[in-house]
């Protein structure tokens, strides 16, 4: 049987000196790309202007080139606060109307629309109606 053949060691490469003088180039890093739509800058005080002149929603979103929900969501106070500013300023014209003279019918109407203030519907007549219920029966007090 003949004899079994060793292997021969690989001869090994030798070791690079590492090189010390060569500076690595790197990308810079770039900031993360936004997500989603940039924001939108309404300026309170025109939003503010436009609520105390009476306008809806809708049409100071149009004005302003946003959506409604972004009124509503961003600038409520804003305008809940233009609104009162409206408000105060149709009490303050009914009072002078009423105190001084000129058109009540459209300061009446703009008062319902946006005061709720409602007409005040008075019964006369006399008549009277009076049940007393006891129990299951209703009896007629005489």
């Amino acid at each position: 049987m003949p004899k079994p053949r060793k292997k021969k060691p690989k001869p090994r490469r030798p070791k690079k000196a590492p090189v010390t003088n060569v500076t690595k180039v790197t990308k810079p890093k770039l900031p993360p790309a936004p997500i989603g739509r940039p924001p939108i800058d309404v300026d309170e005080a025109k939003l503010k202007q436009l609520a105390s002149m009476g306008l809806a929603e809708g049409e100071m979103a149009a004005i302003l080139e946003c959506s409604i929900d972004t009124l509503q969501r961003r600038y409520r106070k804003e305008i809940d606060a233009g609104w009162e500013l409206r408000n105060a300023s149709l009490r303050r014209k009914q009072y002078e109307v009423a105190a001084v003279g000129g058109n009540p019918t459209m300061l009446i109407f703009l008062g319902k629309q946006y005061l709720g203030q409602k007409d005040k519907m008075e019964h006369s007549g006399g008549v009277t109606l009076e049940a007393l219920v006891c129990g299951d029966k209703e009896e007629d007090p005489k």
